[in-house]
C-alpha cells in the first residue's frame, strides 16, 4: 500500500494499487488484521475507481466476457497464420534458443512495422502491425509450449517431464 490518497491517484495508479494489494493478500507471513486492512483498502480503491468510471465512462475492470472475446479474436489471427506454415516442422523440433532469437526478429520487424503505422495511419500499414503481433504472439506461444511441455510428447527426447 503506498498510503497516497486514492483521490489523488490516477486510473493506471489505482489498477497498479489494488493489484498490488491483491498479490500481497496472498503472502503467507500475514496475520488476519493485515489482510482485513488490505482488503479494506482494496475496496476502497474499487469505490475510488467505480465513482470515477460514472465520470469518464471507463470500466476499471476487465470482465471474462472482456477477456474471452479479446483472446478469440487474437486466436483468429494467430492461427490464420499458423495454418500458412503448417508445412514448416513442428516448433517442438527447434531449439528454445532458436525460437528466442526468431521471436526477438519478429519483435524488431513488428517495430518497424508499427513505425509505418504511427506515421501514415493507413489500413494496409494497421494490418501490417496486426500481422506482426500474431507473429510475435505465435513465437512467444512456441516458446511457451516448448516449456511447459517439455519431454512430455512422445517424440521429444530433449528433457525429462
Amino acid at each position: 500500500m503506498n498510503g497516497q490518497p486514492l483521490e489523488k491517484m490516477s486510473i493506471s495508479g489505482l489498477i497498479q494499487e489494488y493489484n498490488s494489494l491483491d498479490w500481497a493478500c496472498t503472502s503467507d507471513d500475514l496475520k488476519n488484521e493485515q489482510i482485513r486492512e488490505m482488503q479494506n483498502r482494496q475496496a476502497d480503491v474499487m469505490a475510488e475507481a467505480t465513482r470515477r468510471d460514472r465520470l469518464i465512462g471507463r470500466s476499471f475492470e476487465n470482465t471474462t466476457e472482456d477477456i474471452d472475446a479479446m483472446l478469440a479474436d487474437v486466436v483468429v489471427q494467430m492461427k490464420s497464420k499458423l495454418l500458412l506454415t503448417r508445412h514448416r516442422p513442428h516448433w517442438s523440433k527447434s531449439d528454445d534458443d532458436f525460437l528466442m532469437s526468431r521471436l526477438h526478429d519478429e519483435v524488431k520487424e513488428l517495430d518497424e512495422a508499427y513505425e509505418q503505422y504511427k506515421q501514415h495511419k493507413i489500413s494496409t500499414n494497421r494490418k501490417a502491425v496486426i500481422s506482426e503481433l500474431a507473429d510475435v504472439m505465435n513465437f512467444a506461444a512456441f516458446v511457451m509450449d516448448n516449456l511447459m511441455n517439455a519431454g512430455t510428447r512422445p517424440w521429444d527426447s530433449k528433457e525429462g517431464a
